[in-house]
Order: structure tokens, then C-alpha cells, then sequence
């Protein structure tokens, strides 16, 4: 159960639990906000790291003496990894708290970051991107939980604004790739930023620990549903895997997409990374502001279709005029407009289709998003063993959003069927 279910029950047993919630002993509003902000940027810095790995696999794999094409088993590496980091954060939780967790993914990430630089062994590659999606996922979990529990029933905007800032920093992974493409530079800014955030952290944020523990245990004297049903959940973790997968293959490999075909110039392949990071940060943004205002269920399927819809036309575009750099540019753009929101409309649309808001239902939608981070190894194994070649990324887009596109009808089925039943009762 989360805090916003376990928070309403102890407001309404009146002011004494009103202002245990708040602490004002143990933490003043200013502090509450300092370390807030402190985990939006931790979130960044977990997508700037992601996509900084993603957007540099190409000089990454040249130094060790392969093509992108041929270590794409690094993103299995990176997926399971991150399937395994989004387990480890309830089991070590009692053991060590949040905050030194969080240190210790940043660590991690600091020193990945600076020695895939140097590296020339393939086994250490697949061994930094396994680090890589362990401890950004621990780290970006662990995160989006403080804001949680800082904020209880009131952390809805700063959840928002830890994956908003998960994807500008992308951007801004994709801007410093794109001018420079350097890998010794791209990955020692992208280390000197996660130094920073570390110093920070300890320096300068007050100590929330206390204040966590405290809120915590007064909130688990309740309980969660025994008979929890979370079909909705599998349906939404899946529909987030396909949507977030056709992202995650574009980041990955659609400039070696464009240098294979030779239809823009290599240093202009960098920027179209970077106006589709730009397209999705937009609509991100735009979704959030759009959702505050109470979207009904049947507007936000109808939204996620639609641009579904929009990215599978895109895709098809690409594969009849391949050679055409109008069509790359215009739709790379028009893309990453119409992904960028996917995951916060599955996200909306499950809040509205079920009731459980237990840790257990937010774990089962994680496991979708880090499983999204196999699906550029789909894209490696198919055009490294089969003759689609180039034409191997773009099919395996319309594979997922066609995936996407279909079972997202599922929770709208389910939703019909329950309401069916208690109808009957």
C-alpha cells in the first residue's frame, strides 16, 4: 500500500496525525523542498546517463573492436539488470536507507561512466551497461520513492516532474552527443555532472532519513488487500515495455540507421537524436499539464491510440522512402512528439482502471519499463541475422506499437467485464 492510501485514513483521525504527516520538528517545509529537489535531479541524471551510454554505443563497440550491431547484447545486459534493480530496492530497504543507496548508485555510475572511456575489453562492455541498469534504476526508484514519502498525497507533481526530468536530461545527452560526438568528451561531462549531484547530495541536502522512518511506521499499521488483483497492472507493465521499447530502439540505433543508408551527412545524424529527444520532451511536458486537469478515461485511450497511430504511419514512411532525408527529418519529429507522452497516458490510464496503489502495483509496471531496455537487442539480433539489414529497426518499431496499440484495448475490455459483473451483483 502507498503512502497516498495510508495517508488519507490518518488524516481524517484529525489534527493530532495532521501534524505528525507534516514533522514539523523534524523537517521544515524548505528542507522537504531542498530534498525534493535533490531526487528530480537524481532522476536526470539516471536519463542522462541512460541515454548518454545508448546515444555513444557506436564509439563504445568501435573501441573494443565490433560494430553497435554486434554488442547489442549490452541492452540485455542493461535490461536485466534493471529488472533486477527494481527487486533489490524493497529487499535492501531494511538494511540500509534510501539516501545511502542512492550515494552508492551514484558512485557506481560515476565510475562506469569515466572507465568505459578507457575500455577495450567487450566483456567489461557488457559488464558497465549490467552496472549501468542497476544502479540508474535503483537510483531513479529510490528517488521517485522520497518524493513519495516526503510529500504523501501531495507528491503527484514532483513524481511528474522526477520523469520529466528523466527525459530533458536525455535531451540534453543527445545536444552534448550531436555538437561534440566525442566519446572521451560526451562521457567525462556525463561524469562531472554525476560528481556533482554526489557532492550535492551530501553537502548541501538535510537528512530525510529520520523523518522517513517515522512516516513510515505509523503507516504501516495498515494493511494491504489480501486479495489484490492485478491483471490491470500486467496489461499496462506490457502496453509501457512496447511503447518505451520503440523508444529506446530509436535512441540506440538510429544513427547507425542513417550512416548506413549514407541519406544525411554523420554529423547531422547526431541532431536527429536530438530533435526527437526534443519532440518527446515537449509532449511529456504538455501530457503532464494536460493530465492536472482531470482527463476521463475514454479521452486519454483515445489519446494514446492516436498517437500510436501517428508513430506506426511514421514508421511505414520510413520504410517505403528510405532514402528520402525530408521524410527522416519530418518524421523523426513528428515521432517523437507522439511517443514522448505514451508513458504517462499508460500510467493514467491505469490509475483510472484500478484501485491498487500498493508498492506491488507500482513494482509490476517498473518491470515493464526496465524490460524496454531488451528491445534494441531485438533490433541487433535481426539485422545482424537476417537480410532485412537496415530495414531491421523500423520493422521492429511497427512490431511494438502495433503491440502497444492492440493491448491497450485490454484494460478498457477488463474495466467493461468488472463493471459488468458488479453490475450483476
Amino acid at each position: 500500500m502507498t503512502i497516498d492510501q495510508e495517508a488519507s485514513p490518518l488524516l481524517e483521525k484529525g489534527d493530532e496525525n495532521e501534524e505528525f504527516l507534516s514533522h514539523p520538528s523534524l523537517l521544515t517545509r524548505k528542507q522537504k523542498i531542498i530534498a525534493s529537489v535533490g531526487c528530480v535531479v537524481r532522476s536526470g541524471i539516471c536519463g542522462l546517463t541512460n541515454v548518454a551510454m545508448a546515444a555513444n554505443i557506436g564509439q563504445l563497440a568501435e573501441n573494443v573492436g565490433k560494430t553497435s550491431v554486434e554488442v547489442g547484447g549490452c541492452f540485455i545486459a542493461r535490461a536485466v539488470a534493471a529488472f533486477l534493480g527494481s527487486l533489490l530496492v524493497p529487499c535492501i530497504s531494511p538494511y540500509i536507507t534510501g539516501s545511502h543507496t542512492a550515494q552508492i548508485g551514484l558512485i557506481a555510475m560515476l565510475a562506469f561512466s569515466l572507465y568505459c572511456m578507457v575500455n577495450t575489453s567487450e566483456y567489461m562492455l557488457y559488464f558497465m551497461f549490467f552496472v549501468s541498469g542497476l544502479s540508474l534504476n535503483i537510483v531513479d526508484i529510490v528517488s521517485v520513492i522520497h518524493v513519495r514519502k516526503l510529500h504523501g498525497i501531495d507528491a503527484g507533481p514532483w513524481m511528474s516532474a522526477c520523469f520529466l526530468a528523466f527525459t530533458l536530461s536525455g535531451v540534453l545527452a543527445t545536444i552534448i552527443y550531436a555538437v561534440w560526438n566525442n566519446l572521451y568528451f560526451n562521457m567525462g561531462c556525463v561524469g562531472g555532472i554525476i560528481l556533482f549531484v554526489y557532492l550535492e547530495m551530501i553537502v548541501f541536502e538535510p537528512d530525510i532519513e529520520e523523518y522517513i522512518a517515522q512516516l513510515t511506521e505509523e503507516v504501516s499499521k495498515t494493511s494491504s488487500d489480501p486479495n489484490a488483483n492485478y491483471s490491470i497492472e500486467i496489461i499496462c507493465s506490457i502496453t509501457l515495455f512496447a511503447a518505451l521499447g520503440a523508444s529506446a530502439n530509436l535512441t540506440s540505433y538510429l544513427e547507425t540507421y542513417v550512416c548506413f543508408l549514407d541519406v544525411i551527412t554523420t554529423t547531422a545524424s547526431g541532431y536527429v537524436l536530438t530533435i526527437y529527444w526534443i519532440g518527446i520532451a515537449i509532449s511529456r511536458i504538455a501530457i503532464v499539464i494536460y493530465q492536472t486537469k482531470g482527463v476521463p478515461l475514454p479521452y486519454l485511450m483515445s489519446l494514446f491510440l492516436l498517437c500510436i497511430f501517428i508513430c506506426i504511419v511514421v514508421s511505414v514512411l520510413i520504410l517505403i522512402f528510405p532514402y528520402n532525408a525530408v521524410v527522416l527529418w519530418i518524421g523523426m519529429i513528428v515521432f517523437g512528439i507522439a511517443i514522448g507522452p505514451a508513458a504517462g497516458i499508460v500510467f493514467g490510464i491505469n490509475n483510472l482502471l484500478t484501485t491498487q496503489k500498493s508498492e506491488m502495483s507500482t513494482s509490476i509496471l517498473y518491470v515493464g519499463i526496465s524490460c524496454a531496455n531488451v528491445a534494441p537487442y531485438m533490433v541487433a539480433a535481426i539485422w545482424e541475422h537476417t537480410t532485412l539489414g537496415t530495414y531491421s529497426l523500423f520493422t521492429c518499431e511497427l512490431i511494438l506499437l502495433v503491440l502497444s496499440f492492440i493491448i491497450v484495448i485490454a484494460p478498457g475490455l477488463a474495466a467493461k467485464s468488472a463493471k459488468k459483473k458488479l453490475s450483476e451483483v
